[in-house]
C-alpha cells in the first residue's frame, strides 16, 4: 500500500536501514542500470525541507520534534543512539585502536570493531580512552571560492598506514568539477588524476623486476569515497607515509583548482 507506506515515513532508527535502489533502461531487461543504496537520513532532510517550502504532497509528514517523539516511543533504545544529549550522557571516550588492526581499510574496520564490541557488552575504556566532553570537529565541509574552480579542503583523518583522509568526497567533487581538468595540491605534491584503486598506478604490462612504484605519491576515493591522499605500499621504515613525506596533520590544507 503506498500511502501506507508515505504515511510511516521516515522510519524510527530500528525500521529504517539501508533501501536499494535499482533502475533499468527498459522494465524488460534483466540487469540493472545502476544501484544505490539510498541513506533515510538524506531522505528525512529531502522531506522536512518540502514540506517547510509548503510542498502541498508532503504537508503530512511528521517534523522533527514528532518524529523524534515517536522515536522514543516507539523505539527508545535506538532513539538513545540517535538523538543525543549532553546531560544525558554517561561516559565518553576517545576511540584509539586503530594501531592495533591490520586491515586495509581501517577507517571502516574500526567503527565495526567498536561496533561489535559495544554490542557484546564491553567495556568503553578498552576502545578507547575517558574524555570529559565530546569534541567539536569543524571544517568538515569544504569551501568552494566565487568562481567554482577550486576547492579547498582539509585533512579530518590519518589511518594508522599514514595515508591522509580529506572532506572531498567524491560526489562533491564531481558535481563542482563538471569533467573539467584540475590539479590537486598537497603542499609540493601535485595530481593530476584521482585513481579507483591503489594499484592503477603500476603499469602491469611491464615485468615486476623492472617496476618502481613502491613509495609512489597516488591520489584516490577511498572505501568512504573521500579524497585521500596515499603512498603506495607505504612503509614508515623505508618510504615513509604520505603524512610524514608531506608533513600533513588534521585540519591541514588539500586545494582543488579545476581549468
Amino acid at each position: 500500500d503506498v500511502l501506507n507506506t508515505f504515511e510511516n515515513l521516515p522510519r524510527t532508527p530500528k525500521e529504517e536501514g539501508l533501501a536499494e535502489i535499482k533502475l533499468k533502461r527498459k522494465l524488460e531487461y534483466k540487469t540493472f542500470h545502476k544501484k544505490q543504496f539510498v541513506n533515510p537520513e538524506k531522505i528525512y532532510k529531502s522531506l522536512d525541507f518540502l514540506k517547510k517550502k509548503q510542498h502541498p504532497g508532503y504537508l503530512f509528514f511528521d517534523d522533527i520534534d514528532v518524529y523524534e517523539s515517536r522515536c522514543n516511543e516507539e523505539d527508545p533504545k535506538s532513539h538513545n543512539l540517535v538523538f543525543v544529549y549532553e546531560d544525558g550522557i554517561e561516559k565518553i571516550v576517545e576511540i584509539n585502536i586503530h594501531d592495533k588492526l591490520i586491515s586495509n581499510f581501517s577507517v571502516l574496520d574500526v567503527f565495526v570493531k567498536v561496533a561489535c564490541h559495544i554490542s557484546r557488552g564491553g567495556k568503553l575504556e578498552v576502545i578507547g580512552k575517558s574524555i570529559d566532553k565530546i569534541k567539536s570537529v569543524k571544517n568538515l565541509t569544504p569551501f568552494i571560492n566565487e568562481s567554482k574552480n577550486q576547492i579547498i579542503g582539509n585533512v579530518i583523518y590519518i589511518d594508522n598506514y599514514g595515508n591522509v583522509i580529506t572532506n572531498i568526497t567524491r560526489s562533491f567533487f564531481r558535481e563542482i568539477s563538471k569533467s573539467r581538468e584540475f590539479e590537486i595540491s598537497v603542499r609540493s605534491y601535485k595530481f593530476k588524476k584521482i585513481h579507483s584503486k591503489y594499484s592503477d598506478i603500476v603499469n602491469f604490462s611491464i615485468d615486476e623486476s623492472k617496476r618502481n612504484n613502491d613509495g609512489q605519491a597516488l591520489a584516490i576515493f577511498n572505501s568512504s569515497l573521500n579524497l585521500e591522499i596515499a603512498i603506495y605500499k607505504s612503509n614508515p621504515v623505508n618510504f615513509g607515509t604520505a603524512a610524514s613525506l608531506m608533513g600533513l596533520n588534521i585540519l591541514d590544507t588539500v586545494t582543488v583548482n579545476f581549468k
